[in-house]
């Protein structure tokens, strides 16, 4: 699986970032999409598919119990040189409160 993200994503060239007029200068705005869980898994191709296996883990389940329970995934994805000022963070509804 790893090697396939790769093929999607590595390479500025790649047609995922092509498809969605992504450009590393100037930065392209942020965006994302949310992705429904209830949804046949292989309208989504190979990333819907492994949201699902994800999402059907036994370890994740047994380690998550709640994962069952998601409905959507959010999938976003960046290509931008190391050290660009975006910082690797976990979102949620708590952010930023608290320092």
């Amino acid at each position: 699986d790893i090697r396939r993200l790769r093929c999607v994503f590595q390479s500025p060239a790649a047609s995922y970032w092509k498809d969605h007029q992504y450009e590393i200068e100037p930065p392209s705005p942020y965006f994302s999409f949310v992705v429904p869980l209830r949804d046949d898994a292989s309208r989504y191709g190979f990333l819907g598919g492994l949201m699902r296996r994800i999402q059907n883990d036994k370890t994740l389940r047994a380690k998550f119990p709640r994962l069952r329970e998601a409905r959507f995934v959010e999938m976003w994805a960046h290509n931008r040189p190391h050290a660009s000022g975006h910082q690797l963070h976990f979102d949620s509804d708590d952010e930023g409160r608290g320092g």
